[in-house]
């Protein structure tokens, strides 16, 4: 097949959207198909030249954005609608100049691609798959974007019902979300678990974990819940469980300054560390040294509805993870019994459950290597690919009949 695809996110960024669509990409052209991509230009800061580079010359086409000129809601809008457009118009000149693509995949967040496909749609006339990763505007009420009722959420949600009107199938990634969408769309919908690629965990590096590190790797942003993590991190330690312990964060973030003051007012400040951004395999290298794995997420009724893709990774390094999430995550997260669940938002329950962990913590590793099995039976990038590619060939052949 001949498949186009439309994201924002891609490597060389550091973001989870960007490995996600990256190693996709990779996986597709090794199974033969002809891939192109329509993304933006890199982010600035930390990125991991190594995988931008994976993907051969000339099948990626970046547009130009401009900077963000500010943190407010106008200005995402800007880049967001930005990207939409000037995506539409690569994709209309790609075909122009001889790729002529038989399918279309278009990643959300941000929901604004659905604006890209919209007029592909009609201007090109090839199916478009629309890949669902959160349920937009529903979480950026959950983070305090957008205000419940406003113009802006109703608007919202008359695109997302455009976009699913408009797609030929949808794609997402939990059984959950795929249950919403089968509940606002005829159009078939596919679960595509975010998962880890295989030669992420075949070929690990073997590092002796430190019972003593919690560790979080990801954005630090407004619907992870890091403030309540700290805040846990902090009353445990007070309590006494955590003698010796330290918070390890990688990556960063619109609130990273927010949680280093958390931080300081805490007193914290000698056992929590901020490492930044790094390429991938230097996150999971720092990831394998610590003796728990932390995944907090905001209480907001749309994050329940989702799998976050850092499940996954987690469970791939075969350590005991911390989670406050609700769903599908945290069914997964429990099957193995060397993790602990807690609700999202609740304070007392991730300290009492830090504590927990820490003293537990001989049992909870020799339980840990259940973590990778799981994956590997069931939630590898390879899986993942099979399922989104029999999609995609689904809706040619319908179209070609």
């Amino acid at each position: 097949m001949k498949i186009l695809v439309i994201a924002q996110y891609f490597p060389p960024d550091v973001t989870a959207p960007a490995y996600r669509i990256g190693e996709t990409v990779e996986r597709l052209l090794a199974l033969g198909h002809d891939v192109h991509v329509v993304t933006a230009q890199p982010h600035r800061g930390a990125g991991d030249p190594a995988r931008g580079a994976r993907i051969p010359g000339g099948r990626v086409h970046r547009v130009e954005l401009k900077p963000l000129a500010g943190r407010g809601l106008r200005h995402y809008l800007e880049q967001y609608l930005g990207f939409a457009c000037r995506a539409y118009a690569a994709a209309v000149r790609i075909r122009r100049k001889g790729f002529d693509y038989d399918v279309v995949w278009a990643s959300s967040p941000p929901l604004f691609v659905a604006v890209c496909t919209l007029f592909l749609r009609m201007r090109v006339w090839r199916p478009i798959v629309f890949d669902v990763r959160d349920i937009w505007p529903d979480s950026a009420v959950g983070i305090g974007k957008l205000r419940r009722g406003s113009v802006l959420e109703k608007l919202g949600h008359l695109l997302e019902w455009l976009a699913y009107r408009s797609s030929s199938a949808l794609t997402c990634v939990s059984e959950p979300m795929a249950q919403y969408l089968r509940s606002r769309t005829r159009r078939k919908v596919t679960v595509v678990y975010n998962g880890v690629a295989a030669d992420d965990f075949e070929h690990a590096e073997e590092v002796l974990p430190d019972k003593h590190v919690f560790c979080y790797a990801g954005n630090l942003g407004h619907a992870q819940g890091l403030d309540s993590m700290v805040e846990a991190f902090a009353r445990a330690t007070r309590s006494g469980g955590l003698v010796g312990c330290e918070l390890v964060l990688i990556g960063g973030g619109v609130i990273e300054q927010d949680l280093r003051a958390q931080v300081a007012g805490s007193g914290l400040a000698d056992c929590v560390r901020f490492l930044g951004a790094m390429p991938k395999e230097d996150a999971l290298h720092q990831m394998r040294r610590a003796g728990i794995l932390v995944i907090p997420l905001l209480n907001a009724s749309a994050f329940a509805l989702t799998v976050p893709s850092k499940v996954f990774d987690c469970m791939a390094m075969e350590r005991p993870i911390l989670a406050s999430l609700e769903g599908e995550g945290a069914e997964i997260l429990s099957v193995s019994g060397a993790n602990a669940v807690v609700a999202p938002g609740d304070i007392d329950a991730m300290a009492s459950a830090m504590s927990r962990l820490r003293a537990e913590w001989e049992e909870r590793i020799r339980l840990a290597p259940r973590n990778r099995e799981l994956v590997r039976a069931r939630y590898t990038r390879e899986a993942a690919v099979a399922a989104l590619e029999e999609v995609l060939h689904e809706v040619v052949h319908r179209k070609s009949r």
